[in-house]
């Protein structure tokens, strides 16, 4: 998947929590710079960083595949979707 597509299912996810790039850097324990740099496809998040945003999916109890779309998923998978759409 490509960075622009990476960082576009990061920017969606991250709306649709209703957070500020600033709140999910917090959340993650990075800089507001990193998630910036994610959704204008600068840069991709490391290992670390996709686990953290699968664990706050599964939090949250949202995912997003291939296809942006946004999934409530109460069995738990949430994460685990979330780390496949950022493969």
């Amino acid at each position: 998947m490509q960075q622009e597509n990476i960082g576009s299912l990061i920017r969606i996810f991250r709306n649709s929590l209703h957070m500020t790039q600033e709140e999910l850097a917090h959340h993650l324990g990075i800089t507001v710079s990193t998630v910036n740099r994610w959704e204008n496809g600068h840069a991709l998040p490391s290992k670390m960083a996709r686990l953290g945003l699968a664990s706050l999916a599964d939090d949250r109890g949202v995912a997003f595949g291939e296809d942006q779309s946004l999934v409530g998923l109460p069995d738990g998978l949430a994460g685990r979707r979330f780390i496949t759409a950022l493969r």
